[in-house]
């Protein structure tokens, strides 16, 4: 199933998505507290050093697993933000169940915990905020959870139990299973711990749940201490989704949901005001669309949808008569380049589905209504593989690339390509310094250090929202983290699920001044033939030729 939200065994009468809004409101994490920008305060050179950082020294971590080496240390919780390290011992595949099996540990010198560190709300004692990526399937993957939106699995006994130092937390957390030809996952730790890309899927044995460790258990350095486990039973909630993308040009826009592929046109190209011939220019787009087409849709699936869309002047009979004209008349052409192997249906929707604001304040939106103003076409994708017998991509500098195996994993995140300063609300200010992009599966990972500056940022000030009222990107926490793609100023967007909530991205935290946090956001790749891309926060700053690794 391409979208999953489905009771498991012993469901209540209370249905998955009746209880949704009421979980959504327990799990949505309150971590973003909108500020507004002091605009951007000028550029720091490349590698400059970061201040020192006035959190309690930390002990040495234990060696990294030989076997596994799946290791990040990152920053985790909100009341205050804490460092962590964080193992991947195993991604275990059950006939019921995903079983992802983690070592955490605090790095401080001192007792740390509490304001639901690893969860996703303020205070769970859960382990809610880790989730599966799976970079080839394009899917994403939650926590097993129960009606009141607790995840199964290990839980600590108190949201305000304390992680003491050196002392090694084994955990274990339930996701739904996978499907037979997954062998490799990247896991999007918890907080700001990082993505741990590469981590192979094993068949797992039955086991018994672990025996929790007493109340006298010592926590001393070297210790291991084992919580309770909760297994999974009554109304379970289980979620998997696909991810979706987001591509723009100046002339169109492709978003991808799952198999489903829409191609949107800037009517302005094709058409001229207020008319439903295609005019002279339009030839040329439409024959790269049909061409497109032609390569990546599936005629087994039928059919090829055409919808037309205008903005809100005018009205609305006239638009919806006029959005179908303009449709037909995509219809037609496409229909003459791609033969009689496709099926089509064409339709007209008006100003009834805008993707942007036709006003913003009560005021016109030129640019808001230019978007609005499009034909989409539509259609299922032909089935995709990794390596070099996946379908082609577009050519180099245009649209998205071929889909890749998954990445290794990459403890480092390289060196610096870039920096720029963010002026927040407060006098104080981030300072963003930017890493080489890289490929995992069909993706782009985008990482960049985030450090405060001149004052302590107790809450996440989220400077890196989108600008503007698109809504794709509406609540994306890096809606404004962009990579273009000067020479055709393509312009890749961060991935969201289909709810709109959840997307393949770091956590926001607070940061104490002096203090860096690693932060990342998943785009859709580029083709293989584009080795650089500009990092771009709309408004803000930007980074150019940064390389893709």
């Amino acid at each position: 199933m391409e979208n999953e939200r489905t009771p498991r065994e012993g469901a209540g009468s209370r249905t998955p998505r009746a209880a949704g809004a009421v979980r959504a409101a327990r799990w949505a994490a309150p971590l973003l507290v909108a500020a507004a920008l002091g605009g951007c305060t000028g550029t720091a050179p490349a590698g400059e050093g970061p201040g020192a950082s006035r959190a309690p020294a930390a002990p040495p971590s234990p060696a990294p697993s030989p076997a596994t080496a799946f290791v990040r240390e990152g920053l985790v919780g909100i009341a205050p933000a804490q460092p962590y390290r964080v193992e991947v011992v195993a991604v275990e595949r059950h006939a019921d169940r995903t079983v992802l099996r983690l070592d955490i540990m605090t790095t401080m010198s001192e007792s740390a915990g509490g304001g639901g560190a690893f969860g996703t709300g303020w205070s769970p004692s859960d382990f809610s905020d880790f989730r599966l990526l799976d970079p080839v399937g394009k899917k994403i993957y939650h926590t097993l959870r129960d009606s009141g939106g607790e995840a199964f699995g290990t839980r600590r006994r108190s949201a305000h139990d304390a992680f003491e130092p050196g002392v090694h937390y084994p955990v274990q957390v339930y996701f739904p299973p996978l499907p037979p030809g997954v062998e490799r996952l990247t896991v999007l730790a918890a907080g700001a711990v990082g993505e741990i890309t590469g981590v192979p899927v094993v068949d797992g044995v039955p086991r018994t749940a672990p025996t929790p460790s007493g109340p006298q258990a010592p926590e001393t350095p070297g210790a291991v201490v084992t919580l309770p486990v909760v297994e999974p039973s009554g109304d379970v909630w289980s979620h998997s989704d696909d991810l979706q993308e987001y591509v723009e040009t100046p002339q169109r826009s492709k978003t991808r949901d799952g198999r489903e592929e829409t191609i949107a046109l800037r009517a302005d190209v094709l058409f001229a005001f207020d008319e439903a011939d295609l005019s002279p220019k339009a030839a040329a787009v439409l024959d790269e669309v049909a061409e497109e087409t032609r390569r990546r849709a599936d005629p087994a699936k039928p059919p090829i949808t055409i919808e037309g869309h205008t903005d809100a002047r005018g009205g609305a009979g006239y638009n919806r008569a006029l959005s179908v004209r303009r449709a037909r008349a995509v219809e037609r052409y496409l229909a003459a380049r791609l033969g009689t192997d496709y099926a089509y249906r064409s339709t007209g929707k008006g100003e009834t589905e805008p993707i942007a604001a036709n006003e913003v304040d009560g005021r016109d939106h030129p640019a808001g209504r230019a978007r609005n103003r499009r034909v989409e076409i539509s259609y299922r994708i032909r089935q995709e593989t990794p390596g070099p017998a996946a379908s082609p991509g577009p050519p180099a500098g245009t649209g998205t690339g071929r889909v890749h195996p998954p990445a290794p994993f990459r403890p480092g995140s390289g060196p610096v390509a870039g920096s720029f300063d963010v002026g927040v609300r407060g006098g104080g200010r981030l300072r963003v310094d930017v890493h080489p992009y890289y490929r995992d599966g069909a993706y782009l990972v985008a990482v960049f250090d985030v450090t405060a500056v001149g004052a302590d940022l107790p809450y996440p000030l989220n400077p890196f929202e989108t600008p503007y009222g698109h809504a794709f990107l509406q609540g994306a926490p890096f809606g404004a983290v962009t990579a273009v793609d000067p020479a055709t100023r393509t312009r890749y967007f961060a991935l969201r699920d289909r709810g709109n909530q959840w997307f393949a991205h770091s956590r926001m935290v607070p940061l104490e001044e002096g203090r860096t946090s690693r932060w990342y956001t998943y785009l859709p790749a580029p083709p293989d033939g584009v080795t650089g891309l500009t990092f771009e926060m709309e408004g803000v700053g930007r980074v150019d030729g940064v390389p893709i690794a």
